[in-house]
């Protein structure tokens, strides 16, 4: 039927602040450790910057690949010189090597650990994938062979630094409308 125009107008607001705490929720990890970040009280090492930035060229350069872009064309289609780009690495790297040593400070003074049976599924959170438990043990058993189990449990450890994060902390937002 037809609906008065109040009723429309408390129709929209309601959906607006429902998309607004959806929003909120979605951003709580990255608002959460801006601040944390803000409170290291010592640099991070040069090496993990370094490792960090390998990975976010290599991430850049894989989804490049995947849209079948060169990096000309992705620098004539956005407008971005090359010195540009190099500076947006270089930050997105030392913002991940602050995150991983935020999240390391977490884990370790709640004194977290991760036990073999949890790794799946807190490997899975970072990727967005569902690990069964038959493919977590084939990946524990691989990286035990590589040599990269304790990188693979640190990556872990920090996942449930994570969750522990967003679950403690409370998001509010104003919504400033006529």
């Amino acid at each position: 039927g037809v609906r008065s125009r109040a009723e429309v107008v408390q129709a929209v607001r309601a959906e607006l602040e429902d998309l607004n705490a959806r929003m909120a929720e979605d951003s709580k990890l990255g608002l959460c450790l801006a601040e944390l970040r803000k409170r290291l009280v010592q640099s991070v090492p040069q090496q993990f910057v370094d490792q960090a930035r390998t990975a976010v060229r290599s991430s850049f350069e894989q989804s490049m690949q995947e849209e079948g872009l060169t990096l000309q064309q992705f620098l004539a289609q956005t407008g971005a010189t090359p010195r540009q780009l190099e500076a947006m690495f270089d930050e997105q790297a030392r913002e991940s090597a602050e995150n991983d040593a935020v999240l390391s400070a977490v884990a370790h003074e709640r004194r977290l650990k991760v036990s073999d049976q949890e790794i799946g599924s807190l490997l899975g959170l970072l990727t967005g994938q569902t690990l069964s438990s038959e493919e977590a043990s084939r990946l524990i058993a691989q990286t035990r062979l590589e040599g990269n189990f304790d990188e693979m449990r640190e990556m872990a450890l920090r996942s449930k630094a994570a969750q522990l994060i967003v679950a403690e902390c409370s998001c509010t937002y104003v919504h400033e409308s006529p």
